[in-house]
């Protein structure tokens, strides 16, 4: 039971190390030189990222936020089997993500990593996420609201109708992650509410061209 438990804490440690590697600044800044937390909102996340760069370096971004939060997961499921303390250990790198040890304790918004998580638990949940996202991105061009949206109908659906594992105390932690998403975006939520909210293309985004800033170069 002791070397289970000292067993839990390091990997919680070494997942929360890897959730703060910001690779929604790494990436821009090392193929542009753009640092992402000098342009739109700051926030150091894929949306931003796109924003800042293009739709395909905004993709990379994703792709690095969702797989420093399945490895450890992953990692952890190997170790201890279905139950919460995979999903203890995704959260620890959701965590990371949003109050990275590597950017003075701020980060992004978490839903990617979030995602992550998300897939490991329930492909077919994370999946719909993805759908679900991208369908309100196009409509209404807030990345904001889709995210929020999609969180919801992810936890709901485990939460109501797990079909892997039925313990409680996932249920619980699903619903902790869906309310830290909601935390991290509660500034967006009032620029929603008074219309002021940044809006993304898509389209305009994946058509974008880039240059690497002369300046850094």
């Amino acid at each position: 039971m002791v070397l289970k438990t000292i067993g839990i804490v390091a990997l919680f440690v070494m997942s929360y190390i890897s959730g703060s590697v910001p690779y929604s600044y790494l990436i821009p800044k090392l193929l542009t030189g753009i640092d992402i937390r000098k342009i739109g909102s700051g926030n150091v996340g894929a949306t931003n990222a796109t924003r800042a760069t293009n739709l395909y370096i905004g993709l990379l971004c994703v792709i690095g936020d969702i797989g420093k939060a399945i490895i450890p997961t992953l990692l952890a499921l190997a170790l201890f089997g279905w139950g919460y303390v995979p999903l203890l250990i995704g959260i620890a790198a959701v965590l990371g993500h949003d109050y990275s040890i590597f950017m003075r304790f701020k980060g992004g918004k978490g839903v990617a990593a979030t995602l992550g998580v998300i897939f490991v638990y329930s492909f077919l949940t994370g999946s719909i996420f993805v759908v679900i996202w991208l369908v309100i991105v196009i409509l209404s061009q807030y990345a904001s609201l889709a995210s929020l949206i999609a969180m919801v109908f992810a936890a709901a659906s485990i939460i109501v109708d797990f079909p892997i594992h039925t313990d409680i105390i996932v249920k619980i932690l699903f619903l902790f992650l869906a309310g830290l998403s909601f935390y991290q975006h509660r500034e967006n939520i009032k620029r929603i509410v008074r219309g002021t909210e940044n809006k993304i293309d898509l389209f305009k985004y994946a058509k974008k061209r880039l240059r690497r800033n002369k300046d850094d170069s």
